[in-house]
Order: structure tokens, then C-alpha cells, then sequence
């Protein structure tokens, strides 16, 4: 007998890389004989969430649904396992969110277990017990409800050697759509304690777990990366861990084995204060075309207090010279509206994104994600907004003292514009942004949507070129009708 696991992607945000957290967990449970499905619930359906995903309930016959969530996703989470316990499946929420707050999500009545942290290992063992027969409720990692209590398991030690793991199985999304895009992850852990992230959480959680930090040999991500590009026909390999540049010498070795092994561009994601021109020219030499840094705020206080991204302006600046006289694309990522942030602030975040001149920019707006040091400070000062967050990309969550949600709001759409446009053209975006401050709420975020599509799409043109950009608003386009 087999186990039969239905993982669940609640995608609100129509993302369409592959959730390597579920990818991974395929993996491992395929390793170990069972079988996995997938299911997204925008790439996936084509009628309604709830009649595809009970049609798949019913043709694939789950005993384990498990769904992803981010906090931002959960409500289409709850959908999901409100299907999943109709037909009666065992329903795990993980991710996150429910790392992050176990307590709210096991109260649902439709969750029957939540899984916190890593999940390998976990889901594996799971999965075995329940195939067997057996006793489960103390297998680490999860809580579960049980005869009207909750039982609360410590998480497991954390795998050392992450080289051990199977590649993900992109496979189980793949076959879902072609719209799906693998990413690869070469690290686990992050050393770094910026207050907005749930890292902060984690460290907490895993302490005298085992190393915290962990990375992969340069051999078993360039293993990884040939296999992929060769049974999807890869065009650009995406790396997504925040740490890629943190070990010198095993970037050393994955650059030369890189250009030496694979003909395909990649991107990767580093911190200013973890990389210098060499390196840039190393990384551009095996194939790199992008590198996206984190700019977040141009206010020193607002940066390396509030946000405690503890570098220098003139790290920030330094950075992105380098990785522009090596040749490479940049892409900066900014945050606005963070607690302390003025009109004055946003503005120091606009002059410096026009000193470092990046090739892209993307600007979020400042989400509070439970789990973080950020959300326990204006949780305390009161300054969460009651109403649900749909996104970083679409309105405030919280209601700062020091500036307005509409001014906010209003800067968010036009911050692009301040940035890449020539200053004598500032007359003109300031009667755009005044528009936007004063119109009602959902009519600003109707009319900046296209705005914030537009600032994407003008940096996906200028790092790829017309006939790429072309390829890509061809296939993401194909994606959103799909997902109707």
C-alpha cells in the first residue's frame, strides 16, 4: 500500500514559479514509494477551485491533503481544506504561516494537522505511519488535533547535509501546466536578521537544532541545474536564495564548473554588503545576466534601525557600480512604508535608486507577516490595519502616524515613474501622484495596477530585449486566461 499525497498551491498572487517547498516534499515521498499529485489553484482550474479540486479528490483519491500557505494565500487555503475534508482526506497546513502561527491554523475546523518548519523529513515519516497503521500523533514537526486537544511536537533536529535531498520534483508542476517555471535553491538558512523577515522566527525555533546555515556543494546544484535544463529545456536558470554569495569558495567553484558545464544565463539574488567587483566578474564570466539586490530604503534610520539592514548608503551604491562595470544586469528591491516613513523618507529611497541607476526596480509596500520582529512592533504601537491584506503590491497594512495610507498608496504607483524618468518630467508625474492620493481607494488600485504591470514589464525589457519580452508577455498573458 501506498500514500497517496495531494499537494496544494494556493497561488492568490498568480506566481508561476514552482513552490520548491512542495517540490521537495514530493520528492522525498516518491523517494520513499508513495505517490503525489499537484494541484494550483489558479494554473489548475479551469471551471472553479472548488469543482476542479474535487474532481482531482475524486479521480486521485488523497489521504493526505497538504496546502502551502502564506499568510497573504490563506483564505483560498481554507477553500481548499474545506474541499479536501468533504471527501475525506487528512488535511496538513505548512509553509509559513503556519510556522509563523500554528495556534490560529490548527483552530480550523477543517485543518486536522499543521507543520512547521522543514518538512522533509517530517512528511516522510508521517506518511510512513499512517501507511503502517501506526500511531502518529508524536511525529516532530507537526501539531495535530486529537480527541479535542492539540498536541504540540517539538520540530526535529535540521538535516545537516542538504546535499542528501532528491532534486525537487518540478515534474509534479510541470505536468499540471507549462506555464510553471523551475527555480533552485543552492543554500538553507539565512545569517542575516532584517525585522521584516520570518528568518528571526526560525533561528528561534531551530536553535540547538543543528547548523542553522547549510549549503549545498557546487557539484549537486551544477548536477541539478544540467539535469533540469535538459529534460525542460531551461532558458534561464533562476537561483532564489538570499545567501548564494555568502561562501567565496564554493562560489568560486561554482562559477568556473558552471561555465565550463552549462550554456544558459542565470540570475541570482545577494546582498550588497556580500559581494565585490570580482566576484560580479566571475559570476558574469559563467553566465550570469542578473543580480538583484536590496536597496529597501535610502533612509539610513529607516534601513539599519526599523528594518536592522545594517549597511552603508555608500555600501548600496558601491555595489551596484560594480555589478554595472562587470557588465550585468541590476535589479533593486525597495520597500515603502515601514514604521517612521515620512514623505522625505520615500523620497531619499527615490534619490537613491537614481544614483545606483538599476536596470530594474521592484517597489513593495511594507506587509507586516506574523512571525516577524515587525509585525510584534506594530501590533504593540497599534498600528495594524483590521482589514485584509491582498498584497504587498496593492495597498498598505498598516496605518502609520507618520504618513497617510493615500499618500502612501499614491507614491507606490508612481514611484517607478520618479525614478527612470528625467527630472523636468516631475511636474507632470506629481499631478499623476496627487491623483492618485485623492481618488477613493479602489479606484487607486484599479487605475495603478497598470502602472506597477508596467514598471515589471519595462525591466523584464530591458534586461531581455524585445524578442524575449515578447515570449514572456506571450506566456504570462496564456497563464492569466488560463487561470479565469
Amino acid at each position: 500500500m501506498v500514500m497517496k499525497v495531494l499537494l496544494v498551491n494556493p497561488n492568490n498572487t498568480l506566481q508561476t514559479y514552482v513552490p520548491l517547498g512542495l517540490a521537495y516534499i514530493s520528492a522525498v515521498l516518491k523517494q520513499a514509494g508513495h505517490e503525489t499529485s499537484a494541484f494550483d489553484t489558479r494554473i489548475s482550474v479551469k471551471k472553479s477551485v472548488e469543482k476542479d479540486l474535487g474532481e482531482r479528490m475524486h479521480s486521485f483519491k488523497p489521504d493526505i491533503v497538504a496546502i502551502s500557505c502564506r499568510e497573504i494565500d490563506f483564505d483560498m487555503g481554507l477553500r481548499v481544506a474545506k474541499v479536501a475534508k468533504e471527501y475525506g482526506a487528512f488535511v496538513i497546513a505548512g509553509g509559513p504561516y503556519a510556522t509563523a502561527a500554528p495556534h490560529e491554523l490548527i483552530s480550523f475546523s477543517d485543518i486536522d494537522a499543521v507543520c512547521i518548519g522543514e518538512a522533509e523529513d517530517a512528511f516522510v515519516e508521517l506518511a510512513e505511519r499512517m501507511r503502517k497503521g501506526q500511531n502518529f500523533y508524536d511525529v516532530k514537526n507537526f501539531w495535530f488535533k486529537t480527541q479535542g486537544k492539540v498536541v504540540k511536537n517539538q520540530v526535529r533536529p535540521l538535516r545537516s547535509d542538504i546535499d542528501s535531498l532528491p532534486f525537487p520534483d518540478w515534474d509534479v508542476f510541470m505536468r499540471e501546466s507549462d506555464c510553471f517555471e523551475p527555480t533552485f535553491l543552492s543554500s538553507r538558512g539565512c545569517p542575516f536578521n532584517c525585522t521584516y523577515c520570518i528568518n528571526n522566527l526560525l533561528q528561534k525555533i531551530y536553535a540547538g537544532k543543528g547548523k542553522y546555515i547549510r549549503f549545498r556543494k557546487a557539484e549537486n546544484i551544477l548536477a541539478e541545474v544540467k539535469y533540469c535544463v535538459e529534460k525542460y529545456n531551461v532558458k534561464t536558470v533562476n537561483f532564489v536564495d538570499d545567501a548564494f554569495t555568502v561562501d567565496k569558495k564554493r562560489l568560486k567553484a561554482f562559477a568556473e564548473g558552471y561555465r565550463r558545464e552549462i550554456d544558459v544565463p542565470f540570475t541570482i539574488i545577494t546582498r550588497a554588503d556580500m559581494i565585490d567587483y570580482p566576484a560580479f566578474r566571475m559570476l558574469k564570466e559563467a553566465g550570469c545576466e542578473s543580480v538583484a539586490m536590496g536597496v529597501e530604503s535610502g533612509s539610513d534610520f529607516i534601513r539599519e534601525k526599523v528594518m536592522k539592514r545594517r549597511m552603508s548608503r555608500e555600501t548600496i551604491v558601491n555595489a551596484f557600480k560594480a555589478a554595472h562595470k562587470a557588465g550585468l544586469y541590476t535589479y533593486a528591491f525597495n520597500i515603502i512604508g515601514s514604521p517612521h516613513e515620512t514623505e522625505k523618507t520615500i523620497w531619499e529611497t527615490i534619490e537613491l535608486n537614481k544614483e545606483i541607476k538599476p536596470g530594474g526596480t521592484q517597489i513593495s509596500i511594507m506587509a507586516a507577516f506574523k512571525g516577524s520582529d515587525l509585525y510584534n512592533l506594530v501590533k504593540k504601537k497599534g498600528w495594524l490595519r483590521n482589514a485584509k491584506f491582498t498584497g504587498w503590491f496593492n495597498e498598505s497594512a498598516l496605518k502609520l502616524p507618520s504618513i497617510s495610507r493615500r499618500k502612501l498608496e499614491a507614491y507606490h504607483k508612481t514611484f517607478a515613474l520618479y525614478v527612470y524618468a528625467p527630472r523636468y518630467m516631475y511636474p507632470f508625474i506629481h499631478i499623476l501622484r496627487k491623483g492618485f492620493e485623492y481618488c477613493p481607494h479602489p479606484l487607486r488600485r484599479a487605475v495603478g495596477w497598470p502602472l506597477v504591470r508596467l514598471n515589471q514589464l519595462y525591466s523584464v525589457f530591458r534586461r531581455m530585449g524585445f524578442k524575449r519580452t515578447a515570449g514572456f508577455v506571450i506566456k504570462r498573458a496564456g497563464t492569466v486566461v488560463k487561470s479565469k
